[in-house]
Order: structure tokens, then sequence, then C-alpha cells
């Protein structure tokens, strides 16, 4: 049997991995509808099942038509009755073979268990506390807490900073564009209301804008961790923000639909909270739905951890698992409810150490930006001479706009490295907690054993 690496999906409801020979099962059963698009390492982006040609064939011939039966043979006539003969002496009637009993059907396996358990239970609370979730990536080795100091590495490679930069461009131009036009706006305006209401409709758009931006970095940045240690190779700009595109609505949805989760029950608790204060039937209100009250305060905790986890791993989840807004919910869930204490355990040497490489990294962008200014400062009277000399002072707002641009350059480059090394140490804390984790050989006998494979 062939490798399982196809992916399959029908909306939002995503499958795999996958072997060939399974998804020509399902065509063959009927089961994949015409709609549906697949995916696997090395493609740039989800495709039509039947763009692909090994499953064309597959639906080519399922809808081949049957052939004809066959014409039954006539019956061939009856043989003349043959004489009676004298009955013999009746014997005793042989004994029957025993029968061997059937065998006993398989026990279903632990995950059919857990799913028919899941049926019975109570359908919110299976939202909230699901029993089993869907996770698509083969996970290769154990990720303990030594193995999150990796994400240093892996997050200080060209390719990542390309991404970084081209995200960091399109922010750029969202900026100079939609908070040039408010600015504008404002200064005509001189300030007065009409300017101020004109200008929100673009930060509007500007706010959402780069929570879009920065939502499909974020996700191109945890597809390269895992191409990193999985191929031990990072893609291009062009595939890892492909990705981003495929899986855009769950990037930025997940953490909204958690945040407005949250809020619902904060509402929620507001309305209870004044219906206590109605007269003689406030009292006794609030003593009937105490532990409702309770119950809603806990939800609303637990949902106010989950969106922080969901601010930076939601898009690392999305990287891994390519899961839609729904599983992407309820894998955070999960995670929260099982591993956030090894989250914080593990995370709190690497997150002191990468305090110390930002400090690090802002020393050397305060340095990028200071030289120059000290190498022009002799020479300010000099420019100062030149711009007065022809009657203005465009070349004092040359060299302003000139060092504005290469502040702006140094600043999106050392950001950009800062946001790439914490994405991929995130996504090895993810990899830690996750559910399997602790099952899989480390790190070294995973090498290994492919170097083994690959000789």
């Amino acid at each position: 049997m062939s490798a399982k690496i196809w992916y399959l999906a029908v909306g939002q409801k995503k499958v795999g991995p996958v072997s060939l020979e399974d998804v020509l099962g399902r065509i063959g059963s009927g089961k994949l509808p015409d709609k549906t698009v697949v995916w696997r390492d090395g493609m740039a982006g989800w495709v039509g099942i039947r763009e692909v040609p090994e499953f064309e064939q597959g639906f080519v011939a399922l809808e081949a038509p049957e052939p004809e039966p066959e014409p039954e043979p006539a019956p061939a006539p009856e043989p003349a009755p043959a004489p009676v003969a004298a009955k013999p002496a009746p014997r005793a009637a042989p004994k029957k073979a025993a029968q061997p009993k059937p065998a006993a059907a398989p026990a279903a396996d632990d995950d059919g268990a857990d799913a028919g358990a899941a049926k019975k239970r109570n359908g919110l609370l299976e939202f909230f506390f699901p029993s089993s979730v869907n996770l698509s990536f083969e996970q290769p080795f154990r990720v303990g807490w030594k193995d999150v100091f990796r994400g240093f590495g892996l997050g200080m490679v060209l390719p990542r900073l390309k991404i970084v930069l081209m995200v960091g461009a399109i922010a750029a131009g969202l900026l100079l564009v939609f908070g040039g036009i408010a600015v504008g706006a404002m200064t005509i305006s001189g300030g007065a209301t009409w300017g101020t209401i004109l200008a929100a409709p673009f930060v509007l758009l500007l706010v959402i804008g780069l929570v879009i931006v920065s939502s499909a970095g974020m996700g191109a940045l945890s597809y390269a961790t895992r191409k990193q240690l999985v191929d031990g190779s990072c893609p291009g700009p062009k595939e890892a923000l492909g990705y981003a595109k495929q899986n855009l609505m769950a990037l930025v949805l997940s953490p909204l639909a958690i945040f407005g989760l949250a809020l619902a029950g904060v509402l929620l608790l507001v309305i209870l909270n004044i219906a206590s204060l109605i007269p003689f039937v406030g009292p006794l209100l609030t003593g009937l739905i105490f532990i409702v009250h309770l119950a809603i305060g806990a939800l609303v905790f637990f949902l106010m951890v989950t969106f922080y986890f969901a601010m930076f791993m939601g898009p690392v989840i999305i990287g891994f698992e390519g899961s839609g807004v729904k599983d992407t919910m309820q894998i955070l869930f999960d995670y929260v409810k099982r591993s956030a204490v090894r989250f914080v355990l593990y995370g709190i040497l690497p997150s002191f150490v990468f305090e110390l490489f930002a400090a690090l990294v802002v020393g050397v962008g305060v340095g990028m930006v200071a030289v120059p200014v000290m190498v022009t400062t002799p020479f300010q009277s000099w420019y100062i001479d030149i711009a007065l000399s022809i009657g203005g002072l465009g070349t004092l707002a040359y060299g302003t706009y000139l060092a504005m641009f290469w502040l702006a350059v140094a600043g999106i480059v050392l950001l950009g490295l800062l946001a790439s090394v914490a994405n991929a140490l995130i996504s090895l804390l993810y990899l830690a907690g996750r559910k399997g984790n602790d099952e899989l050989v480390d790190h070294n006998s995973y090498l290994a054993q492919r170097a083994g494979t690959a000789a």
C-alpha cells in the first residue's frame, strides 16, 4: 500500500492523511462528490479531485456503463422418467458434521469507542470539552522541553525571513494607503468632527487589513515550521503564503469565534446580575440558578484562557493540522484542558532566553539606526547651508524621509526575525503538548531511523 500523503476536504470537513488506495476506494464506493478538493505536500494549494489524473481514472471507471447481461441459455428438455425400482431397506440417517463456531467479531478500536461515547454525551459539553479531536498531522518524533530550544535555529533561516518581509511589505502598503487617507481627512478638516467621521471607516479598514495580513503571515510561518520538521527544508514565500491563503478563513475567524463565545458568556452574566436586582423575584431567581451562575462563570474563564492561547497558537494549529474553524476551536479547547500546564512549564526557560535574544536584536536595531545619525551629525551644518543657498529646506525634508525609510526597513526586518523565532518556539511547544507526543520516539532516534531508511 502506498504512503498516506493525501488530504481530502469537502467544505469545512477535512480528512487525512490517507493513501492513494483509500481515496480510490472512497471514489469507487461513491462517497466522494465531484466538489471534493485534495492536497499533499509539494502542491501549492488545494485542487479539485478530478484534476488529479490518478483520481480522475477512478471517476471514469465509476461512470462507465455497466455491460448488458448475457441472455440465459434455453432450458434443456426434461429427461424421460426412469422405471420405478424396488425401494431399498431404510438406512440410518448420517450424522451431521459438527459446524465450526463463527469467530468472535473483533473488538472495536479505542477511537471508535470514543466516538460512540461522544455521541451519547451532551452536544454542548462535547463541543467545549471534546472526547476526541481531528488531528491530521503525522508527528514524526517526540518533542521534549530541551527540543523546544531548536526553535531558535528553525526561526532564523533565510526563506522564513523572506516570508516575513513580504508580509511586512503588504502591511506597510495598507498603512500607507488607509492610514494616509485617514490622516489626510483629519488634516483637511482641521480636526473637525466631520473629518473624524470621514477618517473612521479607513481606520477600521486598516485594522481589519492588518489583522488579516498578520494572521496569514503567522499561518505561513507555521506551515514553514511543519515542513522544516518533516522534510528538513523550508518552503518559499509563494508556497507558504499559498497555504495560508487556502486556510485564511480559519486563521482569521477561529480566535474571533472563541472571543465571541467568551463575550456572550460575559453578557449572560451581566443579564443574570441585573435580573438579581429585581424586587422579590431577584433573590429567588439568584438562589435557583446559583449553580448555573457558577458554571457560566467557570466557562467564561475557560474561554478567556483559550482565547489567549488562540491568539498565538491558532495559526500554529492550522499550519500543522490544516483544520477548519470548528476543528481548530475544538483542538484549542482540548489542548487547554490537557496541556496548558505543560505549555507553561516547558515555556519558562525558552521564554527567558527569547527575552535576552529580543534585547540583543533591539540593541542591534538601535545601532543600525543610530550609526547613520551619528555619521551625518557633523554634516548637519552643511545640509543647512545647502538648503539656505537654494532658498528652501527641501534637502532637510529629503534627509528626514530617507531616515524614516531606513528606520521602517530596519524595524520590519528585526521585528520579523523576532516573530519568526517566536512562531517556531510556539510550534514546538504545541507539539510538546499535542496528543500522542509522549508515545513517539525522540528526535535522535527518529534521525537514526530516517538515515537507516535512506541507506
